[in-house]
């Protein structure tokens, strides 16, 4: 939607396409296109309400079988918007997953646009090594594969070099992401397409988006991110999340805490809407935050089996007494939070986060360095990003391995004083970021600003399909 409202902002009249499950939960929150041409539509994807909207690794793979199976759906919406007297459809932006799309923008003699909504690199590492380290017979990674071996690495041009136990999940058949039979199917599928939106900014990430020009020179690839409101990245009120969790009361308390807290004090820890930590894991991090003796703002994101255990779920994730003995320089946030607002505190110091790709470019872009504890899907590869090339954050050490171990209380505490440390060297690199970014994104010479511009102008270049 943030794509949609920017695009909209540009003159470009937008119909939002996704699932009718997620369309009317956009609409229960609230949804306010704020007088932009930007209007929602709904397709049935055939599943309950209860799997179409994605909020846990178990649907994902219920929900991609549905999504492939949408095409006749959305090629009957596209065949009637054409007969709409406003105007023909120009234009089709899909996500980098829909793969299935760019074949059917073909059939309909419609441009169709990739729309990447995580890290070039990631991005680069689906499209153009799977398939080659799938020929080598390197991929997929199954049960017989020994995450000991210290010599089994895998080297990808531009990016720091991956050990087998640092390699996506997505890379091993099976996974609880998706089928690796599907991410080979986006990986062959691409070129389908008439060309590509990165969210991400070049300058960061300049030799990967040129890799992916220079395989693919007939696709019209632009970097235009970050995919964020004007008004977050100026630093202005945020004003545009959904009204149900700003309306929270506390979520009220939680910024009258972080009021009256002194600035660049607080480390800020949320996890996404759909990972959650166990409870071995809970239980470090409670006791490493604790002995680090910082002030912190905890999101925590409860699984539904121990929701249903009611006011039993503190002492079940929490060990008893810990917010109380940290009461005053902690706070705990048993529901979702806004997570931009809390991020353009003045208050905020650093974010212990899963490094999913929106919450690292909402970080990169307010200047908070980060503390990487990745969990599934693209975060590992966002967590190498920012501890080995833009140098704004550390990729905390689990014991044992990176896929199984745990981060230890010690870690922990190590790396929150170190973030919180005034002599921070991360703060000055995540600073020098926050600049690029923003500028990129914002100032009319920005190289997104000027890519998304130069997206629109094709547009209205491009003759009407017939």
């Amino acid at each position: 939607m943030d794509l949609s409202r920017k695009l909209a902002l540009l003159g470009v009249s937008v119909t939002f396409v996704c699932t009718e499950a997620y369309i009317n939960s956009m609409l229960k929150q609230g949804f306010d296109a704020g007088g932009l041409p930007i209007r929602l539509h709904g397709l049935p994807d055939g599943l309950p309400q209860e799997k179409s909207i994605t909020d846990s690794l178990e649907n994902t793979h219920v929900s991609i079988r549905a999504t492939e199976n949408m095409g006749p759906a959305l090629e009957e919406l596209l065949n009637k918007l054409n007969m709409n007297e406003e105007g023909r459809v120009v234009c089709v932006v899909y996500d980098l997953l829909l793969w299935w799309v760019g074949r059917l923008g073909k059939e309909l003699h419609i441009p169709a646009y990739i729309f990447n909504p995580m890290s070039s690199s990631f991005c680069s590492y689906v499209l153009l090594h799977i398939p080659v380290f799938v020929l080598q017979g390197r991929l997929p990674l199954g049960c017989q594969t020994d995450l000991s071996d210290k010599s089994n690495m895998f080297k990808i041009p531009d990016f720091p070099s991956l050990h087998v136990s640092e390699v996506p999940d997505i890379s091993w058949d099976p996974n609880p992401v998706c089928p690796f039979d599907f991410i080979m199917r986006c990986a062959t599928r691409w070129h389908d397409a008439t060309g590509m939106l990165l969210n991400t900014v070049y300058e960061l990430e300049k030799e990967v988006v040129d890799g992916l020009m220079e395989k693919a020179p007939e696709l019209d690839i632009k970097a235009v991110g970050p995919i964020l409101p004007a008004s977050f990245l100026k630093g202005e009120m945020i004003s545009d999340e959904a009204s149900a969790v700003a309306e929270s009361a506390d979520v009220r308390r939680c910024f009258r805490w972080l009021d009256e807290q002194p600035a660049a004090s607080v480390l800020y820890i949320a996890f996404g809407t759909i990972a959650c930590l166990s409870e071995a894991q809970t239980q470090e991090l409670a006791m490493g935050l604790e002995a680090s003796k910082e002030r912190f703002l905890w999101v925590m994101r409860i699984p539904d089996q121990q929701q249903k255990a009611g006011e039993e779920r503190i002492t079940r994730l929490l060990r008893s007494g810990f917010e109380e003995r940290t009461a005053g320089r902690g706070m705990v946030l048993w529901e979702l939070a806004p997570q931009r607002r809390i991020l353009a505190h003045r208050a905020i110091a650093g974010f212990l986060t899963h490094c999913g790709w929106n919450s690292t470019l909402e970080a990169l872009c307010k200047g908070v360095p980060m503390l990487c504890c990745p969990m599934f899907g693209d975060q590992g590869m966002n967590s190498k990003w920012v501890d080995e090339i833009a140098h704004t954050g550390k990729l905390l050490k689990r014991e044992g391995d990176q896929v199984n171990g745990i981060v230890s209380r010690d870690e922990v505490e190590r790396t929150t004083r170190e973030v919180i440390s005034t002599s921070s060297t991360l703060r000055s690199s995540a600073a020098r970021i926050r600049d690029v970014a923003c500028h990129a994104a914002l100032d009319a010479t920005g190289s997104s600003s000027k890519n998304l511009q130069a997206f629109v102008d094709t547009l209205s270049s491009r003759p009407i399909p017939a």
